[in-house]
């Protein structure tokens, strides 16, 4: 459960975060309104799949494809610094664990 709980989380920290850049990184651009919120759902949908679709036509401007590289990088940059958080947070907790919690006997 845990391994599964885990990469829900940073599954969502990564897409969540993707999204939020990549709209940040449009905007600044000028493209807004439905088409960039298309955009940014079939990059997010993709998994950044379908950059290297939008990177073989000419109908999308490159620094469109650029800001969802960008996007993409910043959202797994996020979740790598999460997971490496909950390990931390994990292996700091592991000192609280005494022996007899292990079912070993503690000797005098």
């Amino acid at each position: 459960i845990g391994s599964a709980l885990g990469i829900a989380v940073l599954g969502t920290v990564l897409f969540t975060q993707v999204q939020s850049a990549l709209t940040a990184k449009l905007a600044g651009l000028g493209f807004t309104g439905a088409s960039a919120d298309s955009f940014t759902d079939q990059v997010v949908e993709s998994a950044g799949g379908v950059i290297p679709v939008f990177e073989n036509t000419t109908q999308i401007p490159a620094e469109y494809v650029q800001a969802a590289k960008d996007a993409f990088t910043e959202g797994a940059q996020w979740a790598a610094v999460s997971a490496a958080l909950f390990l931390a947070i994990g292996f700091v907790a592991t000192f609280r664990l005494s022996k007899h919690q292990h079912g070993e006997e503690v000797s005098k």
